[in-house]
């Protein structure tokens, strides 16, 4: 089988094929990895590392959508029964597969971002007509797309995302990275990884922690890690310097993120939109008690033990309170770490979502050894394989 990815940075997404393809290599399922980016990205060398063949195809944005013939050829000459493209790639994946001749597309939706240009709505519905099997990484993702493509014939089941929670573990706060990014001995940190794009929501995160460092007596001791880049960067870093605070906000720039999980004393994450973030599933299971925004599957992955914990985006004073409370009892946050542990182990595990993947292409239902998320909608026809 072979995937098709607009690009190869550090997001949720990306790990996600990266998983795939580090999982089924040597086995009898074949991956190939096809980019659309280029091949110099942060994860490209990882993907190419595992995948059996690796392709970073660039092509002529205007014409490459009509036909995407050039990247055709290049799915015909990996060979693959199935396709599997993800959000940012599926009109144009889906497209060249048809023209490749290759008989199943599967279409994975990371998280659905409300509104956008009706162009964008054409080409999502175009898309759905290409696809025979889609894949939502989340109960709340699957209702979305099943209002979304009322009509559709393709099959509509849910994986949830999973991470691999030997790797993702908890681990001692490492003295020297707290030293290198200038955090002192009794600091409480509070941290994030992801990209710097407004949907992300990272200026609610910036407002709250700036909001709980000038009105709580714990917000003292906080400081806030931000690990990440995009387009936001530098909007984000004044706002940093508007509020105040620029002296308590470290900005790494993206990195490897086991080591920053375990040096975050809370994982925060304001998105105004998600799937399921694997930067959420990561840090809980190195044992990081969650703050999170209710929106996408954050409450069902924090689950009904740490519901007050998810509070609703955009919601400043709301966040800062949740963050004030942990930031005061080091007894909370070591409990709240260990039921966030225990949830990810026992719900998202990186093998349960590998199978049911596996399972879709071979033609199964892709439902086996794994708990479903919410009640699916009814499946309206088998997939054309």
């Amino acid at each position: 089988m072979t995937h098709v990815v607009f690009d190869l940075q550090y997001g949720g997404l990306e790990r996600l094929v990266l998983a795939l393809a580090a999982r089924l290599a040597g086995t009898t399922t074949r991956v190939s990895v096809i980019t659309l980016g280029p091949a110099d990205r942060p994860l490209a060398r990882q993907v190419a590392a595992h995948a059996s063949e690796f392709h970073a195809h660039r092509s002529m944005r205007g014409l490459s959508m009509v036909a995407p013939l050039s990247l055709a050829r290049r799915i015909r000459r990996t060979a693959p029964h199935v396709v599997h493209v993800h959000s940012g790639s599926w009109y144009k994946g889906g497209l060249a597969a048809r023209l490749a001749g290759v008989p199943c597309v599967v279409y994975t939706e990371h998280g659905v971002v409300p509104g956008g240009h009706w162009m964008g709505w054409w080409l999502r519905r175009a898309a759905a007509r290409l696809t025979d099997v889609f894949v939502a990484v989340s109960g709340a993702v699957q209702l979305q797309l099943a209002a979304e493509f009322p009509h559709t014939t393709a099959r509509l089941i849910c994986i949830e995302n999973g991470t691999d929670t030997e790797f993702y573990s908890p681990g001692r706060h490492s003295s020297e990275l707290a030293r290198l990014l200038a955090i002192p001995d009794d600091a409480v940190v509070v941290g994030s990884v992801g990209r710097f794009e407004p949907v992300k929501g990272y200026e609610t995160l910036l407002r709250a922690f700036a909001w709980m460092r000038e009105r709580a007596t714990a917000g003292s001791r906080a400081y806030l890690v931000l690990c990440g880049s995009g387009s936001e960067g530098p909007t984000l870093r004044a706002l940093a310097t508007e509020l105040g605070v620029s002296a308590y906000v470290r900005w790494p720039g993206l990195v490897e993120p086991l080591e920053y999980y375990r040096l975050f004393d809370i994982f925060a994450l304001t998105s105004y939109s998600e799937g399921i973030p694997l930067s959420l599933l990561e840090a809980m299971a190195c044992g990081v008690p969650p703050v999170v925004s209710d929106v996408g599957a954050n409450a069902e992955v924090v689950g009904p033990d740490l519901r007050a914990h998810v509070v609703a985006a955009r919601d400043v004073t709301g966040t800062a309170t949740v963050l004030d409370t942990l930031c005061r009892s080091a007894g909370a946050r070591r409990k709240a770490g260990e039921l966030a542990r225990n949830r990810v182990v026992a719900r998202y595990n990186l093998d349960r979502m590998v199978a049911a993947y596996v399972d879709v292409y071979r033609g199964g239902s892709g439902s086996e050894g794994r708990e479903a998320a919410v009640e699916r909608p009814r499946i309206t026809s088998s997939p054309k394989w």
